[in-house]
């Protein structure tokens, strides 16, 4: 059955300008990950892989915008519930409440993404949750939750996720500058130089360099563009070791994370690059929010740019690292692809 996932690594696989999807009819809910957007008709096939694809995003994209918890506040009250996660803005991420389908005292366990009633079962996304609540069809429910995204009826989770792209597009500056303008760089610099990576490469895929010793040089830096402490931990860019202090969370060579409009959600690293010994360099780790789920989970880099990138290769190579694609774009080899 298509979803994200499979429509992707599908088009990757066998070259995006072969593949037509295939629409199932039936689904469980909005928020079942096999469910394809309304606009695409069900068993058919679509008139253009482009508008197919852009339908699908647009979905995951609204799903990923709104907020469970705003949402069902106009219809029930809530209670935070005590220890759980807070928001960049310090406000609770989990709540019980009075159940508006079932009238069960608190049995509604809501989070940002989802809810679930433990007596009536009833469970899903923001987009089930009003389908449910004004008894209206999936069209009319997305239609009316983007109208009232876009009036500010409702704020969503948008304005927090624009915050964390924010903070990783200024870590993604700072770690450029400090491979290409500060001392700090130097050595790594001319490491890449030796690999054959030139200033383009750089420029292109936003590379970048983390001293080893920079436990807290991004934190502070970051504090000092008046972000709070809390809202940079939630990007992911800094984490609280067992120690409980603050660490930023990229050492080494850092080849940035991102979607074809420019937001990033993290960055693979590799601290064994330049500085250690040379035969444990192939060890990458891949530091991910998931804060914007369902856009971390079809990235690819280099970032597609549709729809110019639809059909610019039958077939494409699958990588083992992101450092890969970048040794193979550098020397032409232009499709080459990583599966975030």
């Amino acid at each position: 059955m298509l979803n994200r996932r499979t429509f992707i690594q599908s088009a990757v696989g066998v070259g995006l300008s072969s593949l037509v999807p295939l629409i199932p009819q039936s689904r469980a809910s909005a928020s079942d990950d096999r469910f394809v957007a309304p606009g695409l008709q069900p068993g058919g096939i679509a008139n253009d892989n482009f508008e197919g694809l852009l339908a699908i995003e647009c979905w995951e994209n609204l799903q990923d915008d709104l907020n469970c918890i705003e949402l069902a506040a106009r219809y029930t009250w809530l209670q935070s519930v005590a220890g759980k996660r807070t928001s960049a803005s310090g406000e609770s991420l989990s709540f019980y409440a009075h159940c508006p389908f079932c009238s069960s005292n608190y049995s509604l366990h809501l989070e940002e993404d989802s809810y679930h009633c433990c007596d009536c079962q009833s469970h899903g996304s923001a987009i089930d949750f009003f389908m449910n609540a004004e008894q209206c069809s999936c069209a009319t429910a997305i239609a009316g939750l983007r109208s009232m995204l876009e009036s500010g009826k409702l704020r969503g989770r948008l304005p927090e996720l624009q915050q964390y792209w924010r903070i990783l597009a200024e870590t993604r500056r700072f770690y450029q500058e400090m491979l290409c303008h500060r001392t700090e760089g130097t050595n790594a610099k001319r490491w890449l130089s030796e690999q054959g990576i030139g200033a383009r490469t750089v420029e292109r895929f936003g590379l970048g360099y983390a001293p080893l010793e920079s436990d807290e040089l991004l934190r502070d830096h970051l504090l000092g563009q008046g972000y709070s402490l809390h809202a940079i931990e939630a990007s992911g860019a800094i984490f609280q070791n067992a120690g409980g202090r603050m660490r930023d969370s990229c050492t080494g060579m850092i080849i940035p994370i991102g979607d074809h409009e420019g937001n990033l959600c993290g960055f693979c690293t590799n601290r064994n690059m330049v500085d250690s010994d040379p035969s444990v360099a192939d060890h990458w780790v891949q530091h991910t929010s998931s804060f914007s789920k369902r856009r971390l989970r079809r990235l690819i880099l280099p970032a597609p740019m549709w729809p110019q990138d639809l059909t610019k290769s039958e077939e494409v190579v699958i990588t083992r690292s992101a450092w890969e694609v970048v040794l193979l774009h550098s020397v032409g080899i232009e499709n080459a692809v990583y599966i975030v």
